[in-house]
């Protein structure tokens, strides 16, 4: 009986994240560069375009290329959204499962806080799909702690985060192996076992089929410029202190509280030895890199949410609070609540004004931005290059892509990619827009200052200077 309501309770608070998370993505207004970016990324795989050679991007292209195949279906922002709402449903839904498992007594109540907290900054891009999976990881070595099928499942999750963002899946399987070996260690069992060898096994075989999609398609070079040779190029970084000096109250808040959080996670590991403890602290170390070397705040609220799960988990070895019909009362509260929100937000963006451009169909854009791209759109042509970081947000629509422009920030041109750039731009008869706006701190200054300097201003658009030679 008791499972039944478990299951129950399971159920509804299923559909009350998945409306919370339609109504949320679905009601956000176009334009955060993120999500632009990663939809390009998806759009240009679709259209056939090769990841390195075709457009440049510096993480492994595991998301783009999910999402590709939803956009051969139909090719809109719309359907990323859709493919998101499922992603952030799950991955809250994981956070409600894995405190269930660690028996905490008001794991509704906390997954509900921790979903307002998600969804508040929440686009599909990377670092989200990084976490869903990482998720994933930590439930399975929760519910199947005795099965040896889940070694090879986890070691394979461990490369999709890899290739995903190569840097949180190198620190991810690093964390999946060490606790495998101390769980061998603790059980007086062979260091190296079957259990590590699956897990291996699971990591090692999409790196081979990855590894053989490069080399059949010929970007393997390209594929160490942009993502290995091309990161030393990468200058621009925002430090952990920012988050205390500019963020808002609530940042600034919780920039200082998660080290202490680590340093309590750290100390009640030395005191209760909880395995629990060990492999969901590990690979919230691995989700908490994404905040070098950006430290902005989107990065670090992403990196945090497993950590306030383990959080969570160590106060709980503290405090007992035994589950009683009081609590089931606050969960079903609480639930009732979320949809209350869903209501209140849906019903605040009901008269959104709707974009009616080219790939953007359907969903919410501020009118002066949707001027704005028909303007520039109009006035580009084929031989027009935008030098800004959201030239993308143009050229989607016009079915274009200009590599290296496109996604234009420093770090993301490969090792050579700015001297490259600059003698395609002096041996080019171009025309190029730049913004008379402040220049996003990523900004290529070398190359936007070699056009303004060596080329003619031969026109002006809304806020762009228009250069030719």
């Amino acid at each position: 009986m008791k499972k039944d309501k478990n299951i129950v309770i399971s159920i509804i608070l299923f559909f009350v994240i998945l409306l919370y998370s339609s109504i949320k993505i679905l009601t956000k207004d176009i334009g955060n560069m993120d999500e632009i970016w990663n939809y390009n990324f998806a759009n240009q795989i679709a259209n056939g375009l090769l990841p390195y050679k075709d457009f440049n991007i510096i993480t492994t292209p595991l998301l783009p290329l999910i999402v590709s195949v939803f956009l051969r279906i139909y090719n809109s922002l719309l359907t990323m959204r859709i493919v998101s709402i499922i992603i952030s449903t799950l991955s809250i839904f994981l956070v409600y499962k894995i405190l269930d498992k660690l028996k905490i007594s008001l794991s509704v109540v906390f997954t509900i806080i921790i979903s307002l907290f998600y969804f508040n900054y929440y686009y599909l891009e990377y670092n989200f799909f990084c976490l869903f999976l990482n998720l994933f990881i930590i439930y399975l070595e929760l519910a199947y702690k005795d099965s040896k099928n889940k070694h090879f499942i986890i070691g394979l999750l461990a490369s999709l985060v890899l290739l995903n963002k190569q840097t949180v899946g190198l620190l991810t399987f690093i964390a999946i192996v060490i606790y495998q070996l101390i769980i061998n260690y603790k059980n007086n069992n062979k260091i190296f076992n079957k259990n590590l060898l699956y897990r291996l096994l699971g990591f090692i075989i999409p790196i081979i089929i990855f590894v053989l999609y490069l080399l059949f398609n010929n970007i393997l070079y390209d594929f160490i410029d942009y993502t290995i040779l091309g990161i030393s190029t990468f200058s621009s970084k925002i430090s952990y202190l920012n988050l205390i000096r500019t963020g808002n109250i609530v940042i600034k808040l919780l920039a200082i509280i998660i080290p202490i959080c680590y340093l309590f996670i750290l100390y009640t590991y030395i005191k209760k030895k909880d395995n629990n403890l060990l492999i969901i602290g590990a690979i919230s170390i691995a989700m908490f890199s994404l905040v070098y070397p950006i430290s902005d705040v989107t990065h670090f609220c992403v990196a945090i949410i497993i950590v306030f799960v383990v959080s969570i988990y160590s106060l709980s070895l503290y405090i007992n609070i035994s589950k009683n019909l009081l609590l089931k009362y606050i969960s079903i509260i609480s639930m009732i609540l979320l949809v209350v929100l869903s209501s209140y937000t849906l019903f605040k963006n009901k008269n959104k004004y709707i974009c009616h451009i080219n790939h953007f169909e359907y969903l919410p854009i501020s009118k002066d931005l949707e001027d704005e791209i028909i303007t520039i759109d109009n006035y580009i042509n084929d031989n027009t290059y935008i030098l800004n970081y959201n030239a993308a947000l143009y050229m989607i629509s016009l079915d274009r892509y200009n590599k290296n422009y496109d996604l234009f920030m420093s770090g993301n041109f490969g090792l050579n990619g700015i001297d490259n750039m600059l003698n395609d731009i002096n041996n080019s008869n171009r025309t190029y827009l730049i913004t008379t706006k402040k220049k996003n701190w990523q900004n290529p200054n070398e190359i936007t200052d070699y056009v303004e300097n060596n080329f003619n201003k031969v026109d002006e658009i809304l806020y762009y200077k228009v250069y030719k030679k």
